[in-house]
Protein backbone atom coordinates (compact mmCIF):
# COMPACT_ATOMS: atom_id res chain seq x y z
CA UNK A 1 0.00 0.00 0.00
CA UNK A 2 1.53 2.91 -1.29
CA UNK A 3 1.43 5.67 1.94
CA UNK A 4 3.33 8.47 -0.16
CA UNK A 5 0.82 11.57 -0.19
CA UNK A 6 3.44 13.84 -2.09
CA UNK A 7 4.23 13.87 -5.81
CA UNK A 8 7.25 12.17 -6.51
CA UNK A 9 10.01 12.54 -9.57
CA UNK A 10 12.42 10.27 -10.63
CA UNK A 11 16.02 11.21 -9.95
CA UNK A 12 18.31 8.62 -10.44
CA UNK A 13 21.39 10.09 -9.37
CA UNK A 14 24.22 9.66 -6.72
CA UNK A 15 23.82 10.77 -2.88
CA UNK A 16 26.82 10.83 0.02
CA UNK A 17 24.79 9.12 3.24
CA UNK A 18 27.41 9.48 6.06
CA UNK A 19 27.67 6.91 8.43
CA UNK A 20 29.48 7.57 11.19
CA UNK A 21 31.55 10.67 9.54
CA UNK A 22 32.63 8.63 6.35
CA UNK A 23 30.46 9.45 3.04
CA UNK A 24 28.92 6.06 1.10
CA UNK A 25 27.14 6.11 -1.59
CA UNK A 26 23.46 5.55 -2.60
CA UNK A 27 21.73 5.64 -5.65
CA UNK A 28 18.65 7.60 -5.37
CA UNK A 29 15.54 6.02 -6.88
CA UNK A 30 12.88 8.79 -6.52
CA UNK A 31 12.04 11.80 -3.94
CA UNK A 32 9.44 13.77 -2.87
CA UNK A 33 9.27 16.83 -0.74
CA UNK A 34 9.37 14.56 2.41
CA UNK A 35 11.39 11.66 1.19
CA UNK A 36 13.29 9.38 -0.76
CA UNK A 37 13.87 5.72 -1.88
CA UNK A 38 17.13 5.04 -2.36
CA UNK A 39 18.95 1.67 -2.98
CA UNK A 40 21.99 1.24 -1.04
CA UNK A 41 25.43 0.14 -2.01
CA UNK A 42 28.49 -0.67 -0.38
CA UNK A 43 28.48 0.22 3.32
CA UNK A 44 28.89 -1.10 6.40
CA UNK A 45 25.71 -2.64 8.29
CA UNK A 46 23.36 0.10 9.58
CA UNK A 47 20.51 -2.00 11.38
CA UNK A 48 21.36 -0.24 14.38
CA UNK A 49 21.08 2.87 12.76
CA UNK A 50 17.72 4.95 12.63
CA UNK A 51 19.07 8.93 11.41
CA UNK A 52 21.70 9.75 8.57
CA UNK A 53 22.35 12.83 7.38
CA UNK A 54 22.83 12.72 3.79
CA UNK A 55 24.31 15.18 1.24
CA UNK A 56 22.42 15.24 -2.58
CA UNK A 57 23.32 17.21 -5.45
CA UNK A 58 21.18 17.37 -8.61
CA UNK A 59 21.66 19.95 -11.16
CA UNK A 60 23.39 22.52 -9.07
CA UNK A 61 21.16 21.94 -6.46
CA UNK A 62 22.70 20.91 -2.88
CA UNK A 63 20.21 19.35 0.07
CA UNK A 64 21.73 18.30 2.89
CA UNK A 65 19.17 16.61 5.22
CA UNK A 66 19.25 14.51 8.05
CA UNK A 67 16.73 11.65 7.35
CA UNK A 68 15.23 8.82 9.19
CA UNK A 69 14.64 5.54 7.52
CA UNK A 70 10.98 4.12 7.09
CA UNK A 71 11.61 0.72 6.13
CA UNK A 72 14.45 -1.28 4.09
CA UNK A 73 13.57 -4.80 1.86
CA UNK A 74 16.98 -5.42 0.74
CA UNK A 75 19.30 -2.85 -0.54
CA UNK A 76 16.42 -0.71 -0.75
CA UNK A 77 15.21 2.17 1.80
CA UNK A 78 12.52 5.06 2.24
CA UNK A 79 14.31 7.82 4.15
CA UNK A 80 12.00 10.37 5.38
CA UNK A 81 13.21 13.97 5.09
CA UNK A 82 13.27 15.08 9.18
CA UNK A 83 15.47 18.29 8.91
CA UNK A 84 17.01 20.67 6.29
CA UNK A 85 18.00 24.20 5.79
CA UNK A 86 15.05 26.29 4.40
CA UNK A 87 16.55 27.46 1.70
CA UNK A 88 17.91 24.20 0.86
CA UNK A 89 14.30 22.68 0.79
CA UNK A 90 12.79 24.90 -1.29
CA UNK A 91 15.39 24.94 -3.76
CA UNK A 92 14.63 20.95 -3.60
CA UNK A 93 10.99 21.42 -3.81
CA UNK A 94 11.84 23.57 -7.28
CA UNK A 95 13.47 20.88 -8.73
CA UNK A 96 11.45 18.17 -8.08
CA UNK A 97 8.48 20.37 -9.41
CA UNK A 98 10.53 20.54 -12.14
CA UNK A 99 10.80 17.04 -12.71
CA UNK A 100 7.29 16.10 -12.13
CA UNK A 101 6.79 18.50 -15.07
CA UNK A 102 8.64 17.09 -17.43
Amino acid sequence: MERRREARARIEVFANRYIDGHPYAVELLDASASGLRVRTLLEPDTADLETFPIEIRVDGVRIWAWTRRVWKKGNREALRIVSADPLERARFKKLLRERSAA
